[in-house]
Order: C-alpha cells, then structure tokens, then sequence
C-alpha cells in the first residue's frame, strides 16, 4: 500500500482565514479526539482528514474505531532527516513502542509555501511540490524528508490513531483535546548529549 494522494484546494477561503489568523502553541503536538467538539480552525482541519470508511483492498479498521489524531506544526526543520513518523511519535530514550494497529496514513497540509525548494521527498522517489491549501497524505510507515528550501514553508503534520502508545502519552480519549510535546525533538536532543 504506497498510495500518495494529494488534494488542491482542501479547505475553503474562510476556514484557511482562520487556520492563519490562529493563536495556538506551534511547538507542540495537538491531541484531537475522534470524536472531540472542534475548538479551533485547526481542530476543524484534522477532523475533515478523518478517514472514511475503507474499501475491502485497505484492510483497515472503520473510522468508528480511530482514537483519534495528533496534529503538529512543521516550520522550519533545522537538519531536514529522513525519518518514518511511526518511530518518530513513539520512541522514547532509544525505545520504540511501536503500536499494534500502526496508523495508515500521514497527512500533511501546506498552509504556506516557499520561495524555492522545500519538496516532501519520499523514499519512493516521489518529490512533491508544497503548495498552499495542499493536502498530501502517504503510508505513515514511508520513509521521507523535507528538501532545502528558501522562504516561508509552513505545514501542519495529521497522523490518525487506532492506539497512540500510553507508555508514552498516557491514555488520550476520544472525547478529549490535549497538548502534548514533541517527542522526536526530545529523542533529537538526547542523541546530540550522548554523542557529545
């Protein structure tokens, strides 16, 4: 299953208005429950990525059984690496508590462009183009980086949960909104310790 898909134009002119104009901690992962009241543009946004019911082919769970998502603001990544973002939420301390219905699909949603480069490279060879009011979503288990760029890229990262690891963020529900911190910053910045 390596589908890459990508829809132009996702939200209308009003919501993307709001998602811009939002006062929110960039520097953070947002828990938003499956079934949680919509706070904020950015809530709306994850909701409307809530997987539809699959086909057959997918063999995945319906959407009545998603947790929910985590949401996270992509600004500018300092040494872009090439990572899967299955082990980037769930490692802690050199450990990878690897869920066991791993989330299908990443979503990543382009609420600004660059000026020059700044491509979502997969490890497919794919090279996607961000683009404003872009939303792309591939296999969450696909390697992929960010390519150098220039200018203002700004995109906010979706990941739907079956069973996001309590080991790590304790138990979330899907009734619920929390704030939550980035992991793999954590993770990045104990690796720099040990190495120094």
């Amino acid at each position: 299953m390596n589908t890459i898909t990508i829809q132009d134009n996702f939200i209308d002119d009003k919501h993307y208005e709001e998602l811009t104009s939002l006062h929110i901690e960039y520097n953070k992962v947002h828990w938003i429950g499956a079934l949680a009241k919509p706070q904020n543009a950015l809530h709306k946004l994850v909701l409307k990525t809530r997987p539809d019911i699959p086909s057959a082919t997918d063999k995945l769970k319906p959407p009545y059984s998603y947790t929910g998502a985590t949401a996270w603001y992509n600004i500018r990544p300092i040494h872009p690496q090439w990572h899967n973002d299955i082990d980037s939420y769930c490692t802690k301390n050199g450990i990878t508590y690897t869920p066991q219905d791993k989330p299908p699909y990443t979503y990543l949603y382009y609420v600004k462009e660059p000026s020059k480069g700044g491509e979502l490279q997969l490890e497919t060879g794919d090279l996607i183009i961000p683009k404003l009011n872009r939303l792309v979503y591939f296999p969450c288990s696909l390697i992929h980086r960010v390519r150098m760029y220039t200018g203002n890229r700004v995109s906010i990262g979706i990941i739907w949960w079956f069973d996001i690891p309590s080991e790590l963020y304790g138990v979330l529900g899907e009734k619920e909104t929390k704030v939550l911190d980035r992991l793999w910053e954590i993770e990045d910045e104990r690796k720099i310790i040990k190495k120094g």
